[in-house]
């Protein structure tokens, strides 16, 4: 777990807000502090679509960042600044599959509840921590490095 500062706030917010570059992650959770308190829980309601609309969406647990990307946008857009929001995002299996592949990894996806990135902003601030679940007991802490350093390197520009 790694607390990484985002020094940039308008240029990271821009990207995240209106470019596609978190749009591969789910999003596990969200609470904006506006004039209201808004808190979106991104399970995905299977009993909202049909069977068949369902699977071909792929089945999913979460919906994509993509998805309420322009919700999330709508509520924090304007002139003033949130009083604060917790947005937490889970890099999906594909892509972690790849990073254990790449990276040599001693684990299975199945052995990973979820790599994490909550994005915490209050009092002006901004920070990224990260976060790692994994489901078997180990001592090996190769996962939470590895995950730790590709966070600040796609950070490091903020």
């Amino acid at each position: 777990m790694k607390c990484i500062n985002i020094e940039n706030v308008k240029m990271f917010m821009s990207a995240f807000l209106m470019k596609e570059n978190f749009d591969r992650y789910f999003l596990c959770e969200a609470e904006i502090v506006t004039f209201n308190r808004f808190t979106i829980d991104g399970h995905v309601q299977k009993k909202f679509y049909s069977e068949k609309e369902y699977e071909d969406m792929g089945s999913p647990l979460w919906s994509t960042w993509g998805r309420i990307r322009p919700l999330c946008f709508e509520m924090i857009k304007g002139s003033r600044t949130p009083l604060k929001f917790k947005i937490v995002l889970r890099l999906n299996d594909e892509e972690m599959e790849k990073m254990l592949k790449e990276q040599e990894l001693p684990y299975r996806i199945e052995d990973i509840g979820g790599l994490y990135l909550n994005f915490v902003y209050e009092n002006h601030m901004l920070n990224c921590i990260t976060g790692s679940s994994i489901n078997v007991f180990t001592m090996d802490k190769s996962l939470e490095r590895v995950w730790d350093m590709r966070v600040e390197k796609e950070l490091s520009m903020y």
